[in-house]
């Protein structure tokens, strides 16, 4: 797959997430729940994520943002130079990178993740998490499940 096209499709999805957590950031009456039974809850609500995943430490906070470049660094050459020629694997890394950097970002912007999206099933209250997360976990399944052979 083209490189430009990876570029563009890893720059629009760091675009639409900044997007979200910008309006979660600058509406002061963001918080709505929009599905609110006893047994499920979802809903909108402003948290930032100082942890790692799921609010596990992560010790020093100057520490996760280089282990985090890294990370980065390694899927960049992935996509670039391991995988080029394999269109699914490239481009679920694409998507990948472009939700991970704007996950960085917000680390070294704002002091931590932004993260929007609650969800509640039954008495337990699910991680507040955003999009990229999302794109981040759904991404890394698809490899392990789909692409385990190809990888």
């Amino acid at each position: 797959m083209n490189r430009a096209i990876l570029v563009i499709i890893a720059g629009s999805i760091f675009l639409v997430d900044q997007l979200f957590k910008y309006l979660t950031k600058e509406i002061p009456e963001f918080g709505i729940s929009f599905v609110d039974s006893n047994f499920f809850s979802a809903g909108f609500f402003k948290s930032l994520n100082q942890n790692f995943a799921w609010g596990i430490p992560a010790g020093p906070r100057f520490f996760l943002p280089f282990i985090l470049f890294f990370c980065l660094l390694a899927i960049a050459f992935l996509i670039f130079y391991k995988y080029q020629k394999k269109q699914k694997i490239s481009l679920i890394l694409a998507i990948i990178f472009g939700a991970a950097i704007s996950n960085v970002f917000d680390r070294l912007y704002h002091g931590g993740v932004v993260d929007y999206i609650a969800l509640r099933f039954g008495s337990f209250d699910f991680p507040i998490f955003n999009i990229s997360d999302i794109l981040i976990v759904g991404g890394l399944f698809y490899l392990l499940i789909f692409q385990r052979k190809s990888l």
